[in-house]
């Protein structure tokens, strides 16, 4: 009988490129890994040590949000902590390909975001903490091609 995960976590390993490099982990299938000086991601299969692995994202601009406000069209993974406060965004309309990532890493108070242009809906609503969404724009609309978090 097969099962179905009704709710799951998702979390980045993060570190310096210096520690995981001196380390040398072998990181778990899916694990994604973040390099926090050079903003380098690497993907584990489970039985490669780091070294060995390919970065699957480089130069990857990654904001964390903790105020209402708007998300940049500059960043590929935009993190939402609403352990302080909201975290309630907009997205303004982005251009013919551009893709985001968008995790709630803490949804303590409410963390949701407003594309501008949204096919799906017109909100993308983060709870519990670590839900998410990948949004990618065709210039016009945004499209939710992937994600756990709630279209209102």
């Amino acid at each position: 009988m097969s099962s179905l995960i009704t709710n799951a976590t998702i979390q980045i390993r993060k570190d310096t490129a210096g520690n995981w490099t001196s380390n040398n982990p072998t990181p778990a299938a899916g694990e994604w890994c973040l390099e926090t000086d050079t903003k380098y991601i690497k993907i584990g299969d489970g039985s490669t040590a780091w070294t060995s692995l390919n970065y699957k994202i480089r130069n990857m601009t990654v904001t964390t949000y903790t105020t209402n406000g708007a998300i940049a069209l500059t960043d590929k993974l935009a993190l939402l902590n609403g352990n302080g406060a909201t975290a309630q965004m907009t997205l303004a309309i982005g251009t013919a390909g551009q893709e985001i990532i968008i995790i709630a890493i803490d949804t303590s108070n409410a963390c949701d975001v407003d594309p501008a242009t949204f096919a799906n809906g017109t909100t993308i609503t983060f709870t519990p903490a670590y839900e998410w969404a990948r949004l990618i724009s065709d210039g016009t609309n945004w499209y939710m091609i992937g994600g756990t978090g709630a279209v209102t």
